[in-house]
C-alpha cells in the first residue's frame, strides 16, 4: 500500500525501511545522514550518500517536492535537479539511483 507524503516523512514511514539501507549502506563504506525536519514550514526527510570521491542528496518535503544533487570530486560532474513526486513510492526509485552512482556501480551522474 501507497504511503502519503505525511505518513512517510511525519509519521516516520521511512524508518521500516531505515536499518536495511543503513547496513547497506555500511557494507558499501558509505557514510551517511538521515535527518527528518519537522521544525521547517514544510517537514521534510533528506538523505545524504559520500564516499571519498563522491557524494549525493535526495531531499522529500510532504507536497512531494524532492531535490536531488550529485558531485564527484575526481572529475567535477554536478547533477542538481529538482521535481515532484507523485507518490512516496518513488523516493525510493530516486535513492536507490543515487546509491548506485555514490556507490560507483552506475558511473554516470543519476537520471
Amino acid at each position: 500500500m501507497s504511503q502519503t507524503f505525511h505518513q512517510f516523512i511525519s509519521e516516520r514511514g521511512f524508518d521500516r525501511f531505515r536499518s536495511g539501507l543503513e547496513a547497506r549502506f555500511t557494507a558499501h563504506g558509505l557514510s551517511y545522514r538521515i535527518v527528518y525536519s519537522e521544525s521547517a514550514p514544510v517537514p521534510s526527510l533528506l538523505v545524504r550518500l559520500e564516499n571519498q570521491e563522491r557524494l549525493g542528496e535526495v531531499c522529500v518535503w510532504e507536497t512531494g517536492r524532492c531535490d536531488l544533487t550529485a558531485s564527484s570530486v575526481a572529475d567535477g560532474q554536478f547533477k542538481d535537479e529538482h521535481f515532484v513526486l507523485p507518490s512516496a513510492d518513488g523516493f525510493h526509485e530516486h535513492l536507490a539511483a543515487l546509491f548506485r552512482y555514490v556507490a560507483k556501480r552506475d558511473l554516470s551522474p543519476v537520471a
